[in-house]
């Protein structure tokens, strides 16, 4: 397996939403691709999320938002972020 280089993604889900598979395989297929996943979880307060990137620990960031997860809130959670 070759080592992780490229850029630092941190991975979550947002507030309220637990569900982690779809979150888990696209944690696995960028890992393969030789990112560094920084894997948050699920039911991630924005604050943290936000913090990740400002305090430099990652360069991009994925979200997993479930499809049963209501819109209005989803919304609403990637504006504020």
């Amino acid at each position: 397996m070759r080592k992780a280089i490229g850029p630092r993604v941190a991975m979550a889900t947002l507030p309220g939403d637990f569900h982690e598979g779809g979150l888990l395989m696209a944690a696995t297929v960028i890992a393969l691709r030789g990112y560094r996943v920084l894997y948050l979880g699920t039911d991630t307060p924005v604050e943290q999320i936000a913090a990740t990137v400002r305090d430099g620990d990652a360069e991009i960031v994925t979200l997993s938002i479930s499809s049963t997860f209501p819109r209005a809130r989803a919304e609403a959670s990637v504006e504020a972020l």
